[in-house]
């Protein structure tokens, strides 16, 4: 009885492990992982995190909340630089994604195109961001017909979007075994590399193909080998290998414990980076981790990486470039682009605080205004009609006093129906009656209590 007391929490156990695996899964479209685009890392994590967040709530919800912690730990980003997911989110707003959907309608068939921003809006207030889709969008993600599953603590352990990006290009078709062909064209658009950058295979495969296979290898439960297909010297096309790992891969649930694991291995991973990449000494390597802080070393490595000079190929001796970045405190370059581009921003939403102010205004105006009209109106009720027509025939004299044409013309063709007659009107009486608004609040005392 206890032995199938045991086996039984032993087969429960395995279905819990079972649904946790699979609630760390996201089915995204092909057509999301198959487009050109040149997302960065934090940019590509954003894109699956937000969608896995929302997933489930696609169809009900126009709009849907994270906490930037959540959002944090779903990407594996280990800083409190929240203006960088900011930025990023800016840039997801900005891109477009285009697809084709083949329809079959009584033997016809036809091509469909689509084309929609990757994201509708999105907002940070406090820690809590909230976001949505466009109505097309949301057609698209939520129960894809074609899809791949991607692992969300998978994702979080990559550290390049190159090696994200072969991941998801890859992931879809790991029971076949293989990739199709990719054109080289296309497969440097799937990875987000644009024309002019490693224009030479040479380049392309050492800073891209060669050390994206790596991560994925690295950081996965797959391991890719390339093929490379040549017409003479000429590389034409690309296509992959795919191989569920042998070893068991190992993926913490806890996706905290994943976060210290990353913090406790920063210093091998950087000193394995400083040797193997920039050529210095296992003995240089330490003293550089000795003297400067892991936050200041990544920094100014990816400052280096992502300069024009490292894409090109054009830096011969990185350890002394690196070591300049370093003793000199190079910083990320500003163009004149970007800085009109703030201060376009900038205006932009000063423009718009304005609009919200006067909106804001004019609505309380509104407010009074009625305030005023209602003891007027209450005013009138109490009057016989004797007494109505006697105060409407001052009010004409009035107008004919200020030789006020055009309002006159307005009375004697409408009446009080007309809204500019009744607007003068309700002032006169207001005027004349100063004692209506006896015990009434000043405009400015109004907006106080209104805004309170």
């Amino acid at each position: 009885m206890e032995s199938r007391s045991l086996k039984l929490r032993e087969t429960q156990t395995a279905m819990d492990m079972q649904r946790l695996s699979e609630s760390d899964l996201l089915r995204k479209h092909i057509a999301t992982i198959h487009c050109a685009n040149s997302f960065s890392l934090l940019q590509r994590k954003l894109v699956n995190s937000l969608l896995y967040h929302a997933y489930h709530e696609l169809p009900t919800k126009n709009e849907h909340q994270i906490t930037i912690r959540n959002l944090c730990q779903l990407t594996g980003y280990n800083s409190n630089d929240y203006k960088t997911i900011k930025n990023a989110l800016m840039e997801l707003i900005s891109t477009v994604i285009e697809w084709n959907v083949i329809e079959e309608a009584k033997s016809k068939i036809t091509e469909t195109w689509n084309a929609s921003a990757v994201l509708a809006d999105a907002r940070i207030q406090g820690s809590i961001c909230t976001y949505s889709y466009s109505n097309r969008m949301r057609e698209l993600l939520y129960m894809p017909e074609i899809y791949a599953r991607l692992n969300m603590k998978v994702q979080a352990r990559f550290k390049s979007s190159y090696g994200l990006a072969l991941y998801e290009n890859c992931i879809r078709y790991q029971n076949i075994k293989n990739t199709p062909w990719f054109k080289l064209s296309i497969f440097r658009k799937l990875m987000g590399v644009p024309e002019e950058k490693y224009s030479i295979f040479r380049d392309f495969k050492r800073r891209v193909l060669d050390s994206a296979i790596r991560e994925v290898n690295e950081n996965s439960n797959i391991e890719i080998e390339s093929e490379i297909k040549r017409v003479g010297h000429k590389v034409q096309a690309i296509k992959f290998s795919i191989q569920r790992k042998k070893r068991a891969f190992k993926i913490e649930l806890n996706a905290e414990k994943v976060q210290q694991e990353k913090l406790t291995d920063a210093p091998k991973n950087l000193n394995l980076l400083l040797v193997e990449k920039f050529g210095f000494s296992e003995h240089q390597a330490e003293s550089l981790l000795s003297e400067y802080s892991e936050a200041y070393l990544s920094e100014k490595i990816r400052l280096v990486e992502e300069s024009q000079t490292y894409q090109a190929g054009k830096i011969f001796n990185l350890a002394k470039y690196l070591l300049s970045a370093l003793k000199e405190n190079y910083q990320s370059p500003k163009s004149s682009a970007e800085l009109v581009e703030l201060k376009r921003k900038k205006s932009f939403e000063q423009q718009m605080q304005q609009k919200t102010r006067e909106q804001k205004e004019e609505e309380l105006k509104q407010a009074y205004s009625d305030c005023v009209k209602k003891r007027v109106d209450t005013f009138l009720s109490d009057l016989n009609p004797d007494q109505k027509m006697e105060l409407l025939e001052k009010f004409r004299e009035n107008l004919k006093e200020r030789n006020d044409v055009f309002v006159l013309s307005r009375l004697e063709k409408r009446g009080l129906v007309d809204k500019i007659v009744e607007s003068l009107f309700t002032n006169f009486i207001k005027n004349e009656h100063p004692e209506l608004l006896s015990g009434m609040k000043q405009f400015n005392d109004f907006c106080m209590d209104a805004v309170v």
